[in-house]
């Protein structure tokens, strides 16, 4: 890819966790990390996530008790350093923080942990979902992963639509020749805790699988089942061959769901939404080639906004010369 934006601007740290390939948010977060870096900006991962305690704590006794209640995950951040850096993406973790730089945050962080002087919001999810704080603190951009998450956000913050994903085609794929297919294996992730509506007998979780497990389930069941509306594995059932059923929410209708419709080819909305499934695979395949496409472009449209709010913002080391950048 074309290093096209220089070397120039401020220093990007995305604050999330570790690379974990069964985390959908860890995904898109290393991704775009490694985009930023594909196009010529300097990004890196910040391994976050300390609890509202941990930030405030300022006693030793404090901090201990943090301890106790984090050990292992502390003890899975420090070795993380090696052992759980993708190989594949260009996304490195911080090892300090630069003294200038913007960050940008996930919606499950308030406020500004990194103490950063611009502030970006990625909403990977509706604000409130995991948290039940809907109040994000003080932001200078903010972007959304798909438009409906946004909805309610401070009409005087500019927005932008930033989605970016691994797409694993080459793991998740229907087999050939096709094989005989039976029973059914379900999801649960973000919809734990749900009432479960299918036939329970026989069927599997995928949900602590790794991929190759998951895909080799999918390419043998009929039918998947997701009781998380908004996980990327319901698109990869579908890649695989069964039928991938997301399991409606209670007052959620099939627009309110996923309003574009592109979003929505491959899957049912219910069982009784089969046949839109069945009928847009094709059109699923030929998405997946277009959302990497979409990826970059919008990043490049990303780092241009955030060229702007830096060019506005006083006292930043190297804010007048990026005014004309910004304007292109």
């Amino acid at each position: 890819m074309n290093k096209e934006h220089g070397g120039e601007g401020l220093p990007l740290v995305l604050y999330g966790p570790l690379y974990d390939e069964s985390i959908g948010g860890s995904l898109v977060i290393h991704k775009l990390c490694h985009l930023i870096n594909s196009l010529g900006r300097q990004a890196s991962v910040f391994p976050g996530f300390f609890c509202q305690e941990f930030r405030e704590a300022r006693t030793l006794r404090a901090f201990g008790g943090c301890f106790l209640c984090r050990w292992r995950w502390l003890l899975k951040q420090f070795l993380g350093y090696r052992l759980q850096r993708p190989r594949h993406l260009h996304a490195p973790y911080s090892r300090r923080l630069p003294r200038d730089f913007v960050a940008i945050y996930p919606e499950i962080v308030a406020g500004n942990p990194l103490r950063a002087p611009v502030v970006v919001r990625w909403l990977l999810h509706r604000p409130g979902f995991f948290t039940g704080e809907t109040e994000l603190g003080e932001t200078d951009l903010l972007l959304t992963y798909a438009q409906h998450f946004g909805e309610g956000s401070p009409a005087d913050v500019p927005h932008l639509e930033l989605r970016c994903q691994i797409l694993k085609t080459d793991i998740f794929r229907e087999p050939e020749p096709a094989a005989p297919r039976s029973g059914s294996c379900y999801i649960l992730r973000k919809g734990r805790g749900r009432r479960m509506v299918h036939d329970m007998a026989d069927s599997i979780c995928v949900d602590d699988m790794s991929d190759q497990q998951m895909a080799e389930v999918f390419s043998r069941v009929k039918v998947c089942y997701s009781y998380d509306p908004y996980t990327m594995l319901s698109r990869y059932a579908a890649l695989c061959g069964c039928l991938s059923v997301v399991v409606p929410e209670e007052g959620v209708d099939r627009l309110a769901w996923r309003p574009r419709e592109a979003d929505r080819y491959g899957i049912a909305y219910g069982v009784d939404d089969a046949a839109w499934a069945r009928s847009t695979l094709g059109a699923l395949r030929e998405e997946m080639e277009r959302i990497e496409a979409q990826s970059v472009e919008q990043t490049r449209q990303f780092l241009r906004a955030v060229d702007a709010i830096v060019a506005r913002k006083q006292g930043l080391p190297g804010a007048a010369a990026w005014k004309d950048r910004a304007a292109r």
